[in-house]
């Protein structure tokens, strides 16, 4: 079954800064696609390695994530940032992809360092946490309901704001608030019930 795109709609605007990369790319510059595939390759597999969780097929997700990017790349307008688009695309590839029941079989993507996508290199926020808090959060992250992962994900991990999240997710900033601080409770929750896992958890900014 042919891969089908993934509709990210914004209203028209005008490109400003990088934004010339993303114009190529819509041209159907291969060249260009590649830097920007370089450029934000680690941004897409961490993204998708902290809301997908521990599975083996993580690097099959980012793939996806860039062809996507790649098939509907021209539908970008700039009426918001390139990253903001980015990462809605990611998230919305990301989601669905966990949720198929079926094998997927995974889209060619057009560009040599596609070999270079890989989600196994230790992540930076992995080690600022230390691995074995790491793997305590991404456990409990994998507990939580898909919209409190995706809120806390992009809030606490990728440091990104409530209002940018908004406008990632579509959504109004004071349901993103809502949603980071039942996220965070229930974190928290789970943490003050096992206190080995508390423990394990100091000093990594959730208690």
């Amino acid at each position: 079954m042919a891969t089908q795109a993934i509709a990210v709609s914004t209203p028209p605007a005008s490109y400003t800064g990088r934004d010339t990369l993303v114009q190529r790319c819509a041209s159907g510059d291969a060249r260009a696609f590649e830097e920007l595939y370089n450029e934000y390759r680690g941004m897409v597999s961490r993204l998708v390695r902290n809301v997908a969780g521990q599975r083996n097929d993580l690097e099959d997700i980012a793939q996806e994530v860039f062809f996507q990017v790649h098939k509907s790349i021209a539908s970008f307008q700039g009426s918001s940032k390139f990253t903001t688009w980015l990462y809605r695309l990611t998230v919305n590839v990301t989601l669905q992809y966990v949720k198929a029941k079926r094998h997927r079989t995974v889209p060619y993507l057009p560009i040599e360092s596609r070999r270079d996508l890989s989600i196994e290199q230790p992540s930076p926020e992995r080690q600022v946490w230390g691995s074995e808090r790491w793997q305590i959060l991404m456990s409990i992250l994998e507990s939580l309901s898909e919209k409190k992962r995706v809120v806390f994900v992009l809030h606490e991990i990728e440091g990104i704001e409530a209002k940018e999240i908004a406008r990632i997710l579509g959504i109004p900033t004071l349901t993103v608030r809502t949603r980071l601080f039942y996220a965070r409770k229930a974190i928290y929750d789970k943490l003050s019930r096992n206190p080995e896992l508390l423990a394990g958890m100091k000093g990594g900014g959730i208690t």
